[in-house]
């Protein structure tokens, strides 16, 4: 009976470390592409500006003013979504899966199926729920600093 609640914990272990690769790394592109364009706009918008001796009229300073609006959107997106944020906390999960799926694996190696203890099975179980709600916990209170940002700003 215990074999089938070790190769349980060993399954949900996995799916959750594919869960917070998956996250941590979309977290983590969208984070540094976000930042790209933001910067590269940036820096468009400083040379255009600096572009005085052409003569092209006020195309630079509406291209400025219309990449100005997009970095507005942008950093408008990135404080809202909170992506390297996101990308941190995905990422201590995923360490804390792994090591988690080590120290079970370590439990389990060269170890008679019969012999698995259901004291150390729930031990494990509980560190997983906690790597998860640790997760969730952390997310809640990202988002819940932006809600308390709102609360503040319509006062």
């Amino acid at each position: 009976m215990n074999i089938e609640k070790a190769t349980y914990l060993q399954k949900e272990i996995r799916g959750n470390i594919q869960f917070f690769r998956y996250r941590k790394n979309r977290h983590k592109k969208r984070a540094f592409h976000l930042n790209l364009v933001t910067v590269i706009c940036s820096a468009t918008i400083t040379t255009l500006l600096g572009l005085q001796d052409f003569s092209v009229g006020s195309w630079f300073i509406n291209i400025s003013i219309i990449l100005g609006a997009i970095v507005t959107v942008l950093n408008f997106i990135n404080g809202f979504y909170n992506y390297k944020e996101l990308w941190i906390k995905d990422g201590k999960a995923f360490i804390e899966l792994q090591e988690l799926e080590r120290d079970l694996t370590f439990y389990m190696e060269g170890r008679d199926p019969a012999s698995f203890a259901a004291e150390e099975l729930e031990k494990y179980r509980i560190r997983l729920n906690e790597i998860i709600h640790s997760s969730a916990d952390i997310w809640y209170k990202l988002h819940q600093k932006e809600i308390d940002k709102g609360d503040e700003e319509e006062r």
